[in-house]
């Protein structure tokens, strides 16, 4: 399809340089909404959370986790064969409690698929392959242990690379770490029909009131194979092309409203350094309308043409590109 080319170009551009695009399953930016911007184009629900400042300090560019507060989905695109990679900034305020970064499967008193989470008082971090076994118990699933933890209230980055039951890596701030593999579970990973969840673990009768994530996260991205230590490094360098490109089109740009009737404002927190181009075209990426941006602080679009439905909202300069999606009535 047009538009699976269209975003895989997306954000082959926003990680030039590193091929980083290849074998991507899903890039959650957290700039102000929800939006996968990978192939897969995964729909979150948020149950709580806010935007809050991400790592580079841009505000409403980050996402915080309250209390009991996660993302919820339900999309087989995350659910593919080792090896799995996970890269995500966390900033965690409390040990007090494990912090569930990420499970691929949530059924209560079970464990199945992967998961990514931080331990309790010593911060570490564990990735974890699981069967199915019938209990969540720690000794139903295959585990790898950092020996070393992270700190509360700084940003982490965090990689882990997970292609089998004794074969995972874990890079910590761009560091290789030492761990332990721990656990008595099935070698082989099996999946369930059941949800996936970014800061939240459903529970089991120790926790029946599950496990959440406490802090803040920036930047997941998810691929269905090993990156090498080169695309970790540049992954894990605050100031890299990545980190720059997200703020560089999103930040001071609102589409409003948003579902809107037949006028879409385009709000502009300043004149454009560049001229932008933008396009809108439905999901299987046929244009309705283009035009230029060109120092202008707001555009007012007529769009009456407009089918009732969901459309991608383009626009682009020569440092990149970003997408939004909106929604007529």
């Amino acid at each position: 399809m047009r538009i699976l080319a269209l975003l895989i170009g997306v954000v082959s551009y926003t990680f030039a340089g590193a091929q980083l695009s290849n074998g991507l399953i899903a890039m959650f930016p957290f700039d102000q909404n929800y939006n996968d911007l990978g192939p897969s184009a995964i729909n979150l629900t948020p149950l709580g959370t806010s935007f809050a400042s991400d790592r580079a300090g841009f505000a409403n560019h980050g996402l915080a986790f309250g209390n009991q507060q996660y993302l919820v989905f339900n999309d087989n695109a995350v659910k593919v064969p080792l090896p799995i990679t996970i890269s995500v900034w966390v900033n965690v305020q409390s040990l007090s409690a494990s912090n569930e970064v990420f499970r691929s499967d949530n059924i209560f008193n079970d464990y199945y698929g992967y998961c990514l989470n931080i331990a309790p008082n010593t911060g570490q971090v564990s990735a974890h392959i699981s069967g199915g076994l019938g209990s969540a118990s720690p000794g139903n699933r295959r585990s790898f242990y950092t020996n070393s933890g992270i700190s509360t209230n700084n940003w982490h980055h965090i990689v882990a690379i997970i292609k089998g039951a004794f074969d995972m890596q874990i890079y910590i701030d761009c560091e290789l770490q030492n761990g332990t593999y721990q656990g008595t579970g099935a070698t082989n990973m099996l999946y369930s029909n059941a949800e996936s969840r970014i800061g939240s673990y459903i529970g089991n009768p120790v926790n029946t009131s599950g496990t959440y994530f406490n802090g803040k996260m920036d930047q997941m991205v998810l691929w269905n194979r090993s990156l090498n230590y080169d695309e970790v490094r540049q992954l894990c360098e605050n100031d890299n092309s990545l980190a720059l490109d997200e703020m560089s089109l999103t930040n001071g740009v609102q589409l409003y409203p948003n579902p809107f009737n037949n006028t879409l404002y385009i709000n502009l927190m300043s004149s454009f350094e560049h001229e932008h181009s933008f396009q809108i075209m439905d999901l299987q990426g046929r244009i309705y309308q283009e035009g230029q941006i060109v120092n202008e602080t707001q555009l007012q679009l007529h769009l009456e043409h407009l089918p009732a439905g969901t459309y991608l909202f383009q626009v682009r300069n020569e440092k990149g590109t970003a997408v939004q999606k909106i929604n007529k009535l």
